[in-house]
């Protein structure tokens, strides 16, 4: 388990974060720079704040972004988006969707963080199954062919009522 914030000194601190952001070690300009900043309160934060802010930041995400390959051909490909329903039988038609296919032709993320991926991201994959709202769809680019399963609304309450009993406090995401 990493050691709490509270027990790293300030050079760690900016260390890890330039590391972590920036990929290299910071130079000795730098590493003065921020430790005096991570002394004061909300420093870490001010750290991090700074640091996404500078322009080597965003040189290195655009550089990202220019290494990710984009083929017009992801764009032609016809795209299956399951809105997968809690409690309607969905996760057997999830199996069967994604046993033709590798795994790197899945999308991974099952629940609502499609925002999170960029649209190079998004155009490679050609089966998203999981429980998103309609909009998040709408971030998946080229064609796309929604399918969901029903089921009775009253067997369906029925059934989701166990589960969501035995749900943790806080927790209801089917």
């Amino acid at each position: 388990m990493p050691p709490a914030l509270s027990q790293l000194t300030p050079e760690t601190i900016v260390r890890q974060i330039y590391d972590a952001l920036l990929g290299r070690q910071p130079d000795q300009e730098g590493l003065e720079h921020y430790e005096k900043i991570i002394s004061s309160p909300n420093g870490v934060a001010e750290c991090l704040l700074s640091v996404i802010c500078s322009p080597e930041f965003r040189e290195r995400q655009r550089g990202a972004a220019r290494e990710q390959q984009f083929d017009l051909h992801d764009l032609e490909v016809e795209k299956i988006v399951f809105l997968h329903l809690p409690k309607t039988g969905g996760t057997p038609l999830h199996h069967l969707l994604s046993s033709g296919l590798s795994k790197d032709a899945v999308c991974p993320e099952r629940h609502n963080g499609l925002h999170a991926y960029s649209g190079i991201e998004l155009a490679k994959y050609r089966l998203f199954s999981g429980h998103y709202d309609y909009p998040s769809t709408c971030l998946i680019p080229g064609r796309r062919a929604l399918i969901t399963m029903l089921r009775e609304p009253i067997a369906r309450l029925v059934s989701l009522l166990p589960f969501s009993e035995s749900a943790p406090s806080g927790d209801h995401r089917p």
